[in-house]
């Protein structure tokens, strides 16, 4: 059975997919613009197609990575976490920049969510759990 942390770190996690595909949903006309207007410079015709795909592959390796690390205890998938968490951390500065939207509220409320799962990846019950795994797998499998 999944421990407490576990489980919280499920419902954060997946609710900040949540907010990303509302967050994704109501900036698709901005961003498709801005899609084009910079391959418009360079000549090249990208527009939807790309914003779609793109959200379409970031949301599922979102979810992948949740798989990996809620119920295959992929201790690899966690640090990945961490370490898109870290770098959506750079992202701050245009948070706080040209006043506050409610984009920009979604985009925070998000790295909190994230920031929250996170937290409960690294209690004592949920490394225990992890460390579980790897000791069932056995050393060199």
């Amino acid at each position: 059975m999944k421990p407490t942390s576990i489980r919280r770190f499920d419902f954060l996690y997946l609710a900040s997919i949540a907010l990303s595909i509302v967050t994704y949903l109501l900036s698709y006309d901005a961003m498709v613009a801005s899609v084009q207007a910079r391959t418009a410079a360079a000549g090249v015709q990208l527009g939807a197609g790309t914003v779609i795909v793109t959200m379409v592959v970031s949301l599922g390796v979102s979810l992948l990575l949740w798989f990996l690390v809620s119920r295959r205890r992929a201790v690899v998938a966690k640090w990945i976490i961490v370490l898109f968490f870290v770098l959506g951390l750079t992202g701050i500065p245009g948070l706080i920049a040209d006043g506050w939207t409610l984009l920009k509220t979604l985009s925070a409320l998000n790295l909190l969510l994230e920031a929250a799962a996170i937290f409960y990846l690294f209690q004592p019950d949920a490394k225990a759990w992890f460390a579980e795994r790897t000791v069932a797998a056995g050393p060199g499998e």
